[in-house]
This record gives structure tokens, C-alpha cells and sequence, in this order.
């Protein structure tokens, strides 16, 4: 194998075990990027931007969780049918 194909491919595993670890809870996993800017480091960049959002929304999610378990009446349906918080 080319040394050019064994570092594209040493790349792509650690795309590939990023994901694995992000699916099995652990949401601070990033993939290094290269200085190559090529469309490996695209993806790994994409990757790392919806770790980031998808680690956000969780946090949120615990605190409003929190939030509704300390204070149980402030998640009822307002008026609106809208969830009040």
C-alpha cells in the first residue's frame, strides 16, 4: 500500500472510531484534522460540528430535565398547548 493510501486510510479509521465512541455516550470525542484540507478533513469537520450541536442539545436536555424535576408544575401546557418552562 502507497504511503499516501495508508495515511488516507489511517485518517478515515479515526473518523471511524470517533463515531464509535460518540454512539456508545461519549460526547467530547473530536477528530483531528489534517493540514490538507481535502475532503476527509471536510467530513471530520462536519463530524466534529454535529458532536458539538448534538452535545448542546443534550446538556439542555439534562438541565431542562433538572428544571422539571425541582420544580415539577413548571412543565404543564400553558394556554397555548405550548410547554411552559
Amino acid at each position: 500500500m502507497a504511503e499516501n493510501e495508508k495515511l488516507r486510510k489511517d485518517r478515515i479509521d479515526k473518523i471511524i472510531e470517533a463515531i464509535m465512541k460518540f454512539g456508545q455516550g461519549n460526547y467530547s470525542v473530536q477528530v483531528e484534522l489534517s493540514d490538507k484540507n481535502d475532503d476527509i478533513d471536510s467530513l471530520a469537520m462536519g463530524l466534529n460540528m454535529m458532536i458539538d450541536d448534538i452535545r448542546e442539545a443534550h446538556e439542555e436536555i439534562l438541565r431542562n430535565n433538572t428544571i422539571l424535576e425541582t420544580h415539577p408544575g413548571k412543565g404543564r401546557k400553558g394556554k397555548t398547548g405550548m410547554n411552559m418552562i
